[in-house]
Order: structure tokens, then C-alpha cells, then sequence
């Protein structure tokens, strides 16, 4: 191996220092862009957002009994939450690239050609946070009720023979 080359390899001991535990990220569009053109992705995302927030007012209209106490419907709650935050961000984000306001500037910090950042150093706000915190939050939720549902079931399955 030649000597000369630099490693790109963290070692472990730096990869679990406390510093990298917290939420930093260094650009912001990875929360509120996305391959598709970013008008495409506004109405994409608040769609999402419009058809879960619809389902989830259908079922309450529909159900006779406290049907908030369920954890499917509490995860489903979480999960509008978080659609909704992203949404919010996504238009905020969408008018600030079109309308290139000083005042919505100041909500993304981010140009558009400001792509050489450090490694490391924190550049999105606390709302940006919020979202990533619930965002993680409901997709761990949901493979945790579904995998608890299953067991629940095949466990009633299984007392029933």
C-alpha cells in the first residue's frame, strides 16, 4: 500500500466520540429536496401529508369509541405530525428558492451554491431538527407496532388451536 495516501477510514474511537451523537448536519436540503424538481416535490409532499391527515379524521369520525387510545392510531397521530412538519419545511424551503427573500433567508441559511462545508459543522435550525427527531422517531415506531401486532396475532393464532 503506498504510504503517501491518506485514509478515508474513521477509526472507531473517533466514529463514537460524544460529538458526533448530536444532530448536526451540514446542509439542509437533504430535509426538503429531493430528485424530483422541487415544485413536483411540494405537491408531493403535501398530498402525502393532506391523504393520511384524511384518514385519519375519517377514522375518528367514524369510530363510536376513544379510538386515540390505540397505538396504531397514536403512531398514525406521530406520523401525520411529522408529514406535516416536513411539508411545512418543503414550502418554506420552495419559497425561499423562488422568491429569494431576505427574511426567508434567514430561516435556511443554506445558498444554492454553498456546497463546500466542512464536515461536521451544524448549518440547520432547530425546526429542520425537529422534524429529523420525528421523522426517525415514526419509522422506528412503525416497524416496532407492526413487528408487536404480528407477535400479538400469531400469538392469539396460536392459543386458539
Amino acid at each position: 500500500m503506498n504510504g503517501n495516501r491518506r485514509s478515508t477510514v474513521i477509526p472507531i474511537r473517533e466514529e463514537i466520540r460524544l460529538y458526533r451523537w448530536w444532530l448536526r448536519y451540514h446542509d439542509v436540503r437533504a430535509f426538503v429536496t429531493s430528485w424530483l424538481p422541487l415544485p413536483a416535490f411540494v405537491v408531493y409532499r403535501v398530498l402525502i401529508f393532506l391523504y393520511t391527515f384524511g384518514w385519519l379524521v375519517a377514522v375518528g369520525l367514524q369510530s363510536t369509541d376513544r379510538f386515540i387510545i390505540y397505538l396504531t392510531v397514536q403512531s398514525f397521530l406521530l406520523l401525520n405530525l411529522s408529514l406535516l412538519f416536513q411539508a411545512m419545511l418543503t414550502v418554506a424551503y420552495a419559497t425561499l428558492y423562488y422568491s429569494r427573500s431576505e427574511k426567508l433567508q434567514s430561516l435556511f441559511p443554506i445558498q444554492a451554491d454553498d456546497i463546500e462545508i466542512s464536515y461536521g459543522q451544524d448549518r440547520i435550525r432547530w425546526y429542520v431538527k425537529v422534524s429529523w427527531i420525528l421523522h426517525t422517531t415514526v419509522s422506528v415506531l412503525a416497524v416496532g407496532v407492526a413487528f408487536f401486532l404480528l407477535g400479538i396475532s400469531v400469538l392469539s393464532f396460536v392459543c386458539e388451536q
